[in-house]
């Protein structure tokens, strides 16, 4: 059997073609988060504690008191409020994501770091 040699200027273009997620849009939020746990007790509407307590998570973001993610959120709103964060950051430039272009490699990868980041934040249960 015959072993591959590679330099790593080859290893390093190999990474980078295949590196599926942007770490520094990943870096960038995984700075700037903080995760809340919050519940809401049973017996707060009524009296009767028949009811089980509701709780979820809240992510929020140092910098962006706006950008606050909850768990009861849709995923896909999620994904928006982050573009948009990393626009307002000036992080991203989301005019050409509202354009339907196909194949993107660029916008292919920043949905990846996105998904990526919700994964890891609020897994799905």
């Amino acid at each position: 059997m015959r072993k591959i040699v590679l330099t790593e200027e080859e290893k390093d273009d190999l990474s980078k073609k295949h590196e599926e997620i942007d770490r520094t849009l990943m870096n960038f939020l995984l700075r700037r988060h903080s995760i809340e746990e919050k519940t809401l007790p049973s017996g707060v509407w009524n009296d009767t504690d028949d009811l089980p307590s509701f709780s979820w998570r809240e992510v929020n973001f140092v910098d962006f008191p706006r950008h606050r993610l909850s768990s009861y959120m849709s995923r896909k709103d999620m994904e928006w409020m982050i573009l948009n964060m990393l626009e307002y950051a000036e992080k991203l430039n989301t005019d050409d994501f509202r354009v339907n272009r196909g194949f993107d490699p660029r916008r292919q990868k920043t949905m990846k770091t996105i998904r990526a980041f919700l994964n890891f934040v609020l897994p799905v249960k």
